[in-house]
């Protein structure tokens, strides 16, 4: 049910337009980001962040969907990223996610490693074009962007 609502709420068609493909990406670098990203999930990271807006705008004009959905998408490449890193033999070394063969037993570990890696910086990269739009007060998204990720977070937690 939430991969319909996220279909309806645009986030696949986001993402599919998001994701570098040829002549931007050599091919099988964008083969392999895609059939992770599409290869199924709730989008539930996405649409969180999509509510997250709505909730921070009630009270004003509705959330732009068009304006956050970079940054939903973001998150989304972010969670895909982390798991073909965690899928590959020198971690979880998983030969299966959501029923289908992992990336890594697909394109190999290195192009596995190059999927993951281009999605963190296509997740970076497509960010940004988000507008910012803190309240007085708050910390805002752009700050606190960059907390969970590095040696400290992920790899620490590895």
């Amino acid at each position: 049910m939430l991969a319909r609502v996220a279909e309806a709420a645009g986030v696949v068609g986001a993402l599919d337009r998001l994701l570098p493909s040829p002549p931007e990406c050599p091919p099988l670098i964008a083969e392999a980001v895609r059939y992770s990203v599409f290869a199924g999930g709730k989008r539930l990271r996405p649409l969180l962040a999509l509510a997250a807006a709505d909730a921070v705008t009630a009270g004003g004009p509705p959330a732009d969907d068009a304006a956050v959905l970079p940054a939903a998408c973001a998150v989304e490449m972010i969670h895909t990223y982390s798991l073909i890193h965690d899928d590959l033999p020198a971690m979880d070394d998983d030969t299966r996610r959501r029923g289908r063969p992992t990336s890594h037993v697909v394109y190999g570990e290195g192009i596995a490693v190059l999927a993951g890696d281009g999605l963190l910086t296509e997740a970076f990269r497509t960010r940004p074009a988000t507008p910012r739009r803190s309240r007085p007060g708050s910390s805002g998204c752009s700050r606190a962007w960059p907390r969970p990720r590095g040696s400290a977070g992920w790899s620490a937690g590895r």
